[in-house]
């Protein structure tokens, strides 16, 4: 395995049923989030999607720089980054 592949840490949410279920899902996502150093919330839900059938998405940061649908429920992270 690559040295790169080993400083990510893959975190996926569970597959649900209703847009409640995964706000739930997220709010708990967004604590360990919050333990591990990150300053805002990541994970959010909507019904709303326009590219995938999860209700899951992510914020590439603080702010509004931009988000991405989960399609595969989950998010890639820097280690380096959460270990600061």
């Amino acid at each position: 395995m690559p040295a790169n592949e080993m400083n990510k840490i893959w975190f996926e949410l569970p597959k649900v049923e209703t847009v409640e279920q995964a706000q739930a899902a997220c709010e708990l996502a967004n604590k360990i989030m919050r333990k591990l150093g990150v300053k805002y919330d990541v994970f959010w839900a909507t019904d709303q999607q326009s590219y995938c059938s999860t209700f899951y998405n992510a914020n590439e940061g603080p702010g509004g720089a931009g988000f991405t649908e989960l399609s595969d429920r989950g998010k890639w992270f820097n280690l380096a980054y959460l270990a600061e």
